[in-house]
């Protein structure tokens, strides 16, 4: 049985929050075991990614799992839709995204885990 991915496009070159917010469900992260230095923002996904496998939950964390976890650990909240916090997640996640030492490489989803 083959898996389609949502998106067939490959990743772009550089994430900017608009794109993030919109393919959210299309676009997932893993950790890329080739990385010899990572950021310090990037470890700490990593370490989320590799806590989520140790639950049996995979090797890939989707986007949108990955917006709630930075908001979650940033507000300690989760903002509503159109707060303007999620402005700032939203940055973050490109920051780290775009950086080439985060150490994550960007999987295509067939389906986002997060929502169903």
């Amino acid at each position: 049985m083959s898996i389609v991915a949502l998106s067939t496009a490959p990743p772009p070159s550089k994430w900017l929050p608009e794109r993030l917010r919109i393919e959210q469900h299309e676009w997932g992260v893993a950790v890329n075991v080739k990385a010899d230095r990572t950021c310090r923002q990037g470890r700490v996904i990593q370490r989320w990614i590799n806590d989520q496998r140790s639950r049996g939950h995979g090797l890939v964390m989707t986007f949108h799992c990955l917006r709630l976890r930075v908001a979650w650990r940033t507000f300690d909240e989760l903002p509503r839709h159109n707060d303007p916090r999620w402005d700032v997640v939203d940055q973050f996640l490109c920051d780290v995204l775009n950086n080439p030492r985060s150490g994550l490489v960007l999987v295509p989803l067939d389906r986002c885990t997060t929502c169903g």
